[in-house]
């Protein structure tokens, strides 16, 4: 199996209250696969970690959907009873910007911009609420969108990658992009957790290689050589991607791991957006 050196990484967060997330972005055969997890971990004083299940996809168009990782809020203690409350703030609006997006046919460049401009708005709230509880806004860990799609004005698909850090204004990366006649730079991305897995699947010695299936290689090939390969084969290939992540990070890197079913895989094509897993 020849090496990943194609794999390009967004960003890897470091601890924050509410933290750990892994999205896979992979491109074969006119569609882009978004898969992510469901997890959501909040890390008390003593570091000990509690697990929630949440949504981190959400539709934006026809043809575009936007993933979370990073910080998604904040978690605080009642004083008088020592529970502890998790409120996944910027996840949630996120989501309501999605829901109440409009019904018409605005260009899918268009609705990312809506979507980036208010959730800038919620984002300057987030920052201006933990300021007045004593948090400094450049200790808060950083969070990210990433928009993947078919932009039908342009003929071409694309990752765009957004990233907000406390008073620091967004910016807007181009993760990768296609159109009909040019190579993909990049045909796998990871969002959110991305130390592990590159190392996983570029290793030829060592204990990493024995813990990947030939089913998986195989995949990793295909999508890397831009081969077509079934969907459920890239279903699986995803699916193992996220249980060798979650069963080995943490042994084998500096990642936590706290990533958990259900597996989410949105499968984007030109005409339109499908959940397929």
């Amino acid at each position: 199996m020849k090496k990943m050196s194609c794999f390009y990484f967004l960003t890897w967060f470091s601890t924050s209250h509410l933290m750990a997330s892994l999205v896979i972005a992979a491109y074969n055969d006119q569609a882009i696969y978004v898969a992510s997890d469901s997890c959501l971990t909040q890390v008390n004083a003593n570091y000990v970690p509690t697990h929630f299940k949440v949504t981190k996809l959400f539709k934006v168009s026809n043809s575009s959907c936007v993933s979370i990782t990073g910080n998604y809020g904040m978690s605080f203690e009642i004083r008088n009873t020592g529970e502890v409350v998790v409120y996944p703030y910027l996840l949630n609006e996120l989501a309501r910007i999605c829901a109440e997006l409009s019904s018409n046919q605005d260009a899918t460049a268009v609705r990312i911009r809506t979507v980036t401009n208010r959730f800038r708005l919620s984002y300057d709230n987030f920052v201006k609420a933990v300021t007045h509880l004593g948090t400094k806004p450049q200790a808060l860990d950083g969070t990210r969108l990433l928009f993947t799609g078919y932009d039908e004005a342009g003929q071409t698909f694309f990752a765009s990658s957004c990233y907000f850090q406390g008073t620091n204004r967004f910016d807007l990366t181009v993760a990768f992009a296609r159109s009909m006649s040019n190579r993909i730079g990049s045909s796998i991305i990871l969002q959110g957790e991305s130390a592990f897995l590159p190392g996983l699947l570029s290793a030829r010695d060592g204990p990493l290689p024995a813990l990947r299936s030939d089913a998986l290689n195989n995949a990793i090939a295909s999508i890397i050589a831009e081969v077509s390969i079934p969907q459920d084969q890239v279903v699986n290939c995803l699916v193992e991607m996220f249980r060798l992540h979650k069963d080995f990070a943490a042994t084998f890197s500096s990642e936590k791991g706290w990533i958990d079913a259900p597996y989410v895989i949105y499968k984007i094509t030109k005409e339109r957006v499908v959940q397929i897993h």
